[in-house]
């Protein structure tokens, strides 16, 4: 009788998988929490360094997304050309090293320049992630793994209150002696108990194997290489950045405007409605993993480019929900209708991410990764929430048409996505058959 030994493995093999996908996650969650502390500890940093308004903003926004953007295409260069397990590691030292650094600040010039540094280490972690995910998985889980991987941010912006508040209240009675002439207290002491453990978690991108990339042997992966492919498929990828950059603007500007249209349609005071707005963001971060979940189904039911399709289809329910959310008079309905509409929109680069790794050339992954989110930070972040504002305040001419506001943005942007998920998913059938069974 021949004695069967245990398959142990694949087993091994597929516990290796995922535990690369929770220490991304767990990376990708510490970024975003040390990008968004600061929204917490404002008003303290303000009054310390004594800023106006204007200079606070300058901190918040403008020095992290322009090093952001700017460190884009040279992070994504390097996913391309060296090992991606060294690109996070040196991404993670640098944006922890700006976080302690933060703690030493004295004036505008010293914090916006420590948010630039978060900015520009941040960038290399996502397209650096995409493209270890997309070689490590075939296409039948790849969107699953990737979901899991980009349900950080919901993640994250619940982890970035709670853990704020929790640090500052032990900054308020504690503090730090580095010497008999510097102690850090209050949010300078945040700061460091934040950017410490960074460093330290940097780390477990070491506790799993760079995986093997998919490109062919001999690909050109040179600068000159890159420009050449963008000239002859631009085609392809214009449709499915502008797709991206619409479908991300919808959620966006919902994100950014919605607490506030509570507030000036309903009178609801963030004491009201801030346990329905936790339970939506709690909602919306298992749809994410769902939504990976139902596409890879669908890929695994030979459904060719599932991904965009699911997503146009996605995008074809939220419009109508934001509308009835921006209109309704019932605040409760408004915040069921945008709970659906914010489910459907959100995560939008995960849908891309995964059409990127699957249908364009493996060996201009990471750049083709960092151009899109360098569009989406440009295009959602940047112009999204200003496009309503503006809209309120220059169109029509009143704060408490927030709501038309939202509408004449959200509403179209998401369906300029649809038509420009639309072309290019004839361009990719013109060009493609799908890989998948």
């Amino acid at each position: 009788m021949i004695e069967r030994k245990p398959r142990t493995g694949g087993r091994i093999a597929a516990l290796s998988v995922w535990w690369m996908v929770a220490v991304l996650l767990v990376l990708d969650i510490v970024a975003l929490v040390d990008r968004n502390i600061i929204a917490v500890l404002a008003p303290p940093m303000q009054h310390d360094l004594a800023l106006s308004d204007v200079q606070m903003g300058l901190a918040l926004g403008p020095a992290f997304s322009v090093a952001y953007v700017l460190f884009g295409m040279p992070f994504g260069w390097a996913v391309d050309r060296f090992q991606r397990r060294w690109v996070v590691a040196v991404g993670s030292t640098i944006w922890s090293g700006a976080m302690i650094a933060t703690s030493f600040a004295m004036s505008l010039t010293g914090l916006a320049g420590a948010r630039a540094f978060v900015g520009a280490g941040e960038m290399a972690l996502s397209p650096a992630a995409f493209s270890m995910i997309g070689d490590r998985l075939s296409p039948k889980r790849m969107t699953t793994a990737l979901a899991l991987y980009s349900m950080a941010p919901k993640l994250a912006q619940s982890a970035s209150f709670a853990l704020g508040g929790l640090l500052v209240g032990y900054a308020a009675h504690h503090s730090l002696a580095l010497g008999p002439m510097l102690a850090l207290s209050g949010w300078r002491l945040v700061f460091l108990m934040i950017g410490l453990p960074g460093l330290a978690m940097t780390l477990l991108i070491f506790t799993f194997p760079e995986p093997a990339r998919k490109a062919h042997a001999g690909s050109e992966t040179d600068t000159r290489s890159f420009v050449q492919y963008l000239r002859a498929d631009w085609r392809t990828l214009l449709p499915l950045l502008l797709a991206a950059s619409l479908a991300a603007t919808t959620y966006a500007a919902m994100l950014a405007w919605y607490p506030t249209y509570l507030t000036r349609h309903f009178g609801w005071d963030a004491t009201r409605y801030g346990g329905f707005m936790s339970m939506i963001s709690l909602i919306s971060a298992g749809s994410v993993l769902l939504k990976g979940m139902a596409v890879d189904w669908m890929v695994r039911r030979g459904t060719a480019f599932a991904h965009l399709r699911f997503y146009l289809v996605a995008l074809l329910i939220a419009a109508p929900c934001a509308f009835l959310a921006f209109t309704t008079a019932d605040p409760h309905l408004s915040m069921i209708a945008y709970g659906i509409a914010d489910g459907l929109a959100s995560a939008a680069m995960l849908y891309f991410a995964a059409t990127i790794q699957i249908y364009l050339p493996a060996q201009f992954h990471g750049r083709i990764n960092a151009l899109f989110l360098m569009t989406i930070t440009i295009v959602a972040t940047g112009i999204g929430p200003m496009a309503v504002a503006g809209a309120s305040q220059y169109l029509f001419r009143n704060p408490a048409a927030l709501g038309k506001a939202l509408l004449v943005v959200v509403v179209p942007a998401a369906g300029a996505a649809v038509t420009m998920l639309w072309i290019a998913l004839r361009r990719l059938r013109s060009r493609h058959e799908c890989p998948c069974p």
